[in-house]
């Protein structure tokens, strides 16, 4: 899956939190974050810090790789993160 944005992201990881059965409570307490924060990612506020992120990722057991964007594209969206995990 391409994540383009915040919103995107957001919504992959409340996904793969639904789809694993877990609340926002018990992922934010796997995480080591407060569930403000694990509300904000899901949300998709573009603020959030990457190393929290990361940590929700990390407890999802998902993992980001960068790839180059395809050509072509207009310059307004950035291609870099791709979620890797199962399920999404």
């Amino acid at each position: 899956m391409r994540i383009h944005t915040a919103a995107q992201l957001g919504a992959a990881v409340r996904a793969r939190r639904n789809a694993d059965g877990l609340t926002q409570a018990a992922l934010a307490s796997r995480a080591g974050i407060s569930r403000r924060t694990l509300i904000a990612i899901e949300q998709g506020h573009p603020a959030g810090e990457i190393g929290r992120v990361l940590d929700v990722l990390h407890a999802l057991g998902l993992d980001i790789e960068l790839a180059p964007a395809p050509s072509g594209r207009d310059g307004d969206e950035t291609d870099l993160l791709d979620v890797a995990g199962q399920g999404l």
